[in-house]
């Protein structure tokens, strides 16, 4: 427990060090969103590649190497010498989470919510537009990003994940309320 809210200070840290960055510059908040949300998406579609980085055995010059390689030109040379920093402070292994603390924060300055959609089949653009317009006369925010996902064991419904909040209107999980309902009677 103890190493898990250490790894949130940390990312925590650098994501306002990053922003701090950001700022610094017009437009560069928003690119460094766009460019920390695709290192999320690089970082999941190759575990191998996190496992090199967080690895202490590789030396800091073949992680920096590595992430002129997969990221050089394809990132702000600001977010490439911030990770680079990284790796120089032994801090290469949060760099996952400290993209999402960085979304996070991005998220905060934009009033954007994010709202996270679990259905048991893909659910249509039309329910993708009545879900945004809800969720925002709910929640006041100025914009919405969705992400949606399926898990067919929901049998029917969705689940919403609202911030903190979760709206479970699933059919499993209307059948667990009901089997909590029965044996506590």
């Amino acid at each position: 427990m103890q190493q898990g809210k250490i790894s949130e200070q940390v990312s925590q840290r650098y994501a306002e060090a990053l922003k701090g960055l950001a700022l610094t510059q017009p437009g560069l908040l928003e690119q460094l969103g766009d460019e920390t949300a695709g290192i999320i998406e690089v970082l999941k579609a190759n575990p191998d590649l996190s496992r090199f980085l967080a690895s202490p055995l590789v030396p800091p010059g073949d992680k920096k190497k590595l992430l002129v390689g997969v990221f050089g030109g394809k990132v702000n040379n600001y977010l490439l010498s911030f990770m680079q920093l990284l790796v120089d402070r032994r801090r290469i292994a949060f760099l996952a989470k400290i993209c999402e603390k960085y979304q996070d924060l991005l998220r905060g300055i934009q009033k954007t919510t994010l709202v996270q959609v679990i259905s048991a089949v893909p659910i249509t653009d039309e329910q993708k537009n009545t879900l945004i317009q809800r969720v925002l006369q709910r929640t006041g925010a100025k914009q919405i990003e969705m992400r949606t996902s399926t898990d067919p064991t929901l049998l029917g419904g969705m689940i919403l994940k609202i911030g903190d909040e979760v709206i479970d209107a699933s059919l499993r999980g209307q059948l667990r309320k009901l089997t909590l309902q029965l044996t506590t009677s």
